[in-house]
């Protein structure tokens, strides 16, 4: 399990395994993402975030962890709904998530 923390993450990230389930989430990312941290934590990047298993969103995730160079995508969740930017920056064993809330810049869906 990840104890990492990016620099640049602030308060609102999370770390993911290899298989992209959340092994770390602040409660600030929690809140913004209107999940229970406990809840969280063991799940699916792509379960919790269904936008991210096509498209851009997924091909910019599978990019940054096959290249292992940081990656930037937004993707809408129609469950908030809100549109989110993520930073994903890979480590050997999964990645720092580092999330900020694009709502009041992007029209709804």
């Amino acid at each position: 399990m990840h104890r990492h923390e990016h620099p640049s993450a602030g308060t609102r990230s999370s770390s993911v395994d290899s298989s992209y389930r959340f092994t770390r989430v602040s409660p600030e990312a929690a809140a913004l993402w209107d999940w229970p941290e406990r809840l969280l934590i063991g799940q699916v990047v792509r379960d919790v975030f269904p936008a991210m298993r096509e498209g851009e969103p997924f091909v910019r995730h599978e990019a940054a962890m096959a290249t292992r160079t940081a990656q930037a995508y937004a993707a809408y969740a129609p469950r908030q709904p809100r549109w989110y930017t993520f930073n994903l920056h890979p480590l050997d064993d999964g990645g720092i998530l580092c999330v900020f809330d694009e709502s009041g810049s992007r029209p709804p869906r």
